[in-house]
């Protein structure tokens, strides 16, 4: 498996053998440290990684290492991984803490998730709730936590907010 070596500006090798922009055609890639290497290559332009993922073949884009791998580079790649990655809480809460408005792909269950639009506040704001479950948008706590990521410092209260969420205790 595997295309010829290219390089692009300079001598660098890209993606580890992959060829230029790392597209394998017809072939995919079915070995799991390929994957990874293949999905986590520092990209200059937003979208890369999800394309990189389609390289991917099916079984590995059903791998949890796989998708983390992903979506720590592009919250957004959510989006070409299986419903089961979707639905999967370390997965999701992965590409929020990288992108807030990758809630738009992640399972309902999980929209509903305290923890997880917690996060997704914190790198989008209110953009994540505009993604959120209906029902967590009515949760003033999570309104007043949006405004107050609105700080230069939105991790001061952090701590706070999901110690709070998990005990059920109601914010002011």
């Amino acid at each position: 498996m595997g295309g010829a070596s290219s390089s692009t500006s300079g001598d660098s090798e890209v993606c580890g053998g992959c060829g230029v922009g790392g597209l394998f055609a017809p072939d995919l890639i079915d070995t799991k440290e390929v994957a990874i290497n293949h999905v986590t290559v520092d990209f200059p332009q937003l979208g890369d990684v999800t394309r990189r993922v389609y390289d991917v073949s099916r079984e590995l884009r059903n791998d949890r290492d796989v998708a983390i791998a992903a979506v720590r580079c592009d919250g957004l790649a959510l989006n070409v991984f299986s419903a089961s990655m979707r639905n999967d809480f370390e997965v999701v809460l992965t590409a929020v803490s990288n992108n807030g408005e990758a809630l738009l792909y992640a399972s309902m269950a999980l929209r509903k998730d305290r923890e997880i639009i917690v996060e997704a506040i914190e790198t989008s704001r209110f953009a994540a709730l505009r993604l959120a479950h209906p029902m967590m948008v009515k949760d003033e706590s999570l309104v007043a936590w949006a405004n107050e990521c609105r700080t230069p410092n939105p991790h001061a209260n952090r701590d706070m907010v999901k110690s709070d969420a998990v005990h059920g205790i109601a914010f002011k």
